[in-house]
């Protein structure tokens, strides 16, 4: 066996990236919830493939509905607690102001 004498370039050299694997997971509950409607549905009426299809696209979209409702209700919700900010900020405005006005009489 021959003893191989360490090169001085080899401290030169850079070791190749070490790889990865990644893999995106995903997790939707509003999904899995319908699925276990539908699936739960199915089992109770025993439904074919065209009655499947129609109570899937309800469940659909009363889901959709739903979501459309909750959005609004909160940019409703937000769009009052801006409302609110801007008066408390005008009525703090006004009795510094007035506060102002008051002392610069004495």
């Amino acid at each position: 066996m021959q003893n191989k004498i360490p090169s001085v370039f080899r401290l030169f050299r850079t070791k190749p990236p070490k790889g990865f694997h990644y893999m995106p997971r995903h997790y939707d509950p509003n999904k899995e919830e319908m699925e276990k409607r539908i699936e739960r549905i199915k089992s109770e009426m025993g439904l074919d493939a065209q009655e499947e299809e129609k109570a899937r696209r309800e469940i659909s979209f009363r889901s959709k509905m739903n979501a459309r409702w909750d959005t609004t209700d909160r940019s409703k919700a937000i769009g009052q607690a801006n409302m609110r900010l801007v008066i408390i900020l005008l009525v703090l405005c006004g009795l510094f102001f007035a506060v102002y006005m008051y002392l610069d009489r004495f």
